[in-house]
């Protein structure tokens, strides 16, 4: 999605528009926006599991597999729980699921 871009009618140069800081609860509207079918995609695939389940298979790892990567329990916890707020929240921000899902996709 691409915003519509506005111009000043007097110089012509376009008019930059910051977003508004959305209070808690407060859904964002994509009114204003253009869905380009050049790079919109026709569908999308969502991986769903358990947090469990995620962190089990990463203690499961070899050593010589986790050094030097972000893949051990306390950094899965952390990012598992960042990802969590971002995609399952109620609050503001549609997740990417829900955004996908608003445009039938």
């Amino acid at each position: 999605m691409i915003r519509e871009k506005k111009f000043d009618p007097e110089t012509g140069e376009e008019i930059e528009e910051e977003e508004p800081e959305l209070e808690e609860g407060e859904k964002k509207s994509f009114e204003g926006y253009i869905k380009d079918p050049n790079i919109f995609p026709s569908s999308c695939i969502v991986l769903k599991q358990s947090d469990d389940f995620l962190i089990n298979r990463v203690k499961k790892m070899k050593q010589k597999q986790v050094e030097g990567t972000h893949y051990n329990p306390m950094d899965m916890v952390r990012r598992l729980k960042t990802y969590r707020e971002l995609n399952e929240s109620q609050i503001a921000e549609p997740s990417v699921t829900d955004f996908f899902r608003g445009h039938n996709i």
